[in-house]
């Protein structure tokens, strides 16, 4: 009878050591994976994942999609509209406009256009521009106050390359 239960205990430490490797290599699989998840960064795509291809252009315009002209705009340094007047913005501002004719009336017009953009510019307190929303907001506004200079064409697209407040 002191032999079975030697047996059993012995059986029973066995299967005690398999039950614990199992919720030790579960445990560390699960840890391994919620560590991929948790610092998935654009790294971290299926290798499998080809990358996505541009849109096809639009029907009836061939250059859809294609980048357009830029037209870049020398340093814009202003005091933004703030209570103690002591917030400074300098921007650099590039546009995209469609075509040769377009840019060379931008061009004709550059004190015009230097002059709207400064005003606007100046109109903004930093709580406007300090969120995304806000220098989104600005770009949509400064697209609209080029666009009223402009007669032959329309800007298509604004880029800030620089964009600091002080």
């Amino acid at each position: 009878m002191a032999d079975e239960a030697q047996a059993e205990g012995k059986g029973g430490g066995g299967l005690k050591l398999i039950l614990i490797a199992l919720i030790v290599v579960v445990l560390g699989a699960g840890g391994f994976i919620g560590f991929l998840l948790m610092s998935g960064g654009d790294d971290a795509q299926p290798a499998a994942v080809a990358p996505a291809a541009p849109p096809p252009p639009a029907a009836g315009n061939p250059n859809a999609g294609a980048p357009g002209i830029m037209v870049e705009m020398d340093s814009f340094i202003v005091n933004l509209r703030d209570r103690e007047g002591k917030r400074y913005l300098k921007a650099k501002i590039n546009f995209e406009v469609p075509s040769e004719a377009v840019k060379t009336e931008f061009t004709t017009r550059k004190a015009q256009i230097r002059d709207v953009i400064l005003i606007l510019l100046s109109a903004k307190s930093f709580a406007e521009i300090s969120r995304l929303e806000g220098k989104l907001q600005l770009k949509e506004e400064l697209m609209a106050r080029v666009n009223q200079v402009l007669s032959s064409g329309r800007v298509s697209n604004v880029f800030f390359t620089e964009f600091v407040v002080q």
